[in-house]
């Protein structure tokens, strides 16, 4: 389910789990990658935080 993963990657990127967040988001590019944008944009966020 591309929403349980996107959200599950959200959740990892919260609280500081950037592996596990990066290894969500590409299964959210591999199920859906018209979501890519989206998917991009959180990545950055991320990588801002690090």
């Amino acid at each position: 389910n591309v929403k349980a993963y996107f959200k599950r990657g959200k959740a990892h990127a919260a609280v500081w789990n950037a592996q596990e967040a990066q290894a969500d988001f590409a299964k959210v590019l591999e199920l859906d990658p018209a979501l890519a944008p989206v998917v991009s944009r959180e990545l950055q966020a991320l990588e801002a935080r690090i």
